[in-house]
């Protein structure tokens, strides 16, 4: 039954780790997004969290 639980474990992180790499990478694009938009305006800045979020509501 160790075993069996070992694997299993094992298993788990194995499928885990690519969605948590790129859920990390999504965030660390947005952040940098932000760190971008920042330097301009905050009007740019509001305008992309405008546009981002009626793109994702179409999507879902």
């Amino acid at each position: 039954m160790d075993e069996r639980k070992r694997s299993l474990r094992k298993e788990i992180v194995r499928l885990a780790f690519p969605i948590a790499l790129q859920q990390f990478m999504t965030a660390l694009v947005g952040a940098c997004d932000a760190i971008m938009l920042g330097k301009l305006s905050q009007d740019a800045m509001s305008a992309v969290s405008l546009f981002l979020w009626d793109a994702s509501a179409h999507l879902s």
